[in-house]
């Protein structure tokens, strides 16, 4: 089961499949993985635990960013990535991004952005914003 995997110069964090689009330029309705990440089709959905156990598998300081994005839409395990952003921030203060369909606050029936300042740095993908900038 592929948790944490490495795009260019950015570790990668796998949380889910789910997800409530279904749109045509998505990468995973072509591929089942990303350059040599393996297959990230989850069998089912890590815990806040193994994703933190994956992190000592990794060396930190070769990335720039750690990114929320994998098979399905972060936001849909908001609970476990505000979890996992704050031990990455407590841990190896390095900078974090969520790639995101944009539908976070709807998935989540909440509005996210206070509780993401402060551990991410970045929203990116069809919405893309600074989190310090709303």
């Amino acid at each position: 089961m592929t948790i944490l995997y490495e795009v260019h110069d950015n570790l990668y964090v796998n949380l889910t499949n789910k997800c409530p689009c279904s749109c045509t330029f998505c990468l995973r309705q072509t591929r089942d993985h990303m350059e040599n990440s393996g297959v990230l089709w989850l069998e089912r959905e890590p815990s806040y635990e193994e994703v933190i156990a994956e992190f000592s598998k990794f060396d930190l300081n070769k990335y720039k960013e750690v990114v929320f994005c994998g098979f399905g839409e972060p936001t849909e395990r908001i609970d476990v990535l505000l979890k996992v952003a704050r031990y990455v921030k407590d841990t190896f203060n390095k900078p974090t991004r969520i790639n995101t369909n944009g539908l976070g606050n709807l998935v989540c029936g909440r509005q996210l952005a206070k509780e993401l300042k402060g551990l991410i740095d970045a929203v990116s993908g069809l919405c893309r914003m600074h989190v310090s900038e709303r």
